[in-house]
């Protein structure tokens, strides 16, 4: 199962690109929920580099290990999130990036609807805040 999800940001793809990339940006912006950061412990955003989050949430701590399958400057990240897949493009469009973020191989239907929450949260309130926040 998957779920795909659009949206625009008042930032070239560069900006949104490093926002993905630079370990140290990722930490003030990647997570699924108010309060509900993911902690950067690697993320080596290059082909074949690896990345381990990890978080607290209603006393239970979640860590996640993967690893990036392609990374194309200002263009494309696909990566392994546990067992699932995440892809991320950037197309720059009317001086903004229309952003396609596409999260697959989710085992359940419930799943599903927990990804799309947590990346719907992510992207419009954590990941935008985040790039007006440093424009």
């Amino acid at each position: 199962m998957e779920v795909t999800l659009e949206e625009f940001f008042a930032a070239s793809p560069e900006r949104v690109f490093a926002a993905w990339t630079d370990p140290a940006l990722v930490g003030q912006w990647f997570g699924c929920g108010p309060g509900r950061l993911w902690t950067v412990h690697v993320w080596e955003c290059r082909t074949g580099g690896a990345l381990r989050v990890s978080m607290e949430m209603n006393g239970q701590r979640f860590e996640v290990d993967g690893e990036f399958y392609e990374v194309t400057p200002a263009e494309r990240i696909r990566y392994r999130f546990g067992t699932e897949t995440v892809e991320v493009e950037f197309r720059p469009e009317n001086k903004r990036t229309n952003l396609r973020l596409t999260h697959r191989r989710i085992p359940t239907a419930e799943d599903c609807g927990i990804r799309k929450g947590g990346w719907t949260y992510c992207l419009r309130t954590s990941l935008e805040g985040f790039l007006e926040g440093h424009a």
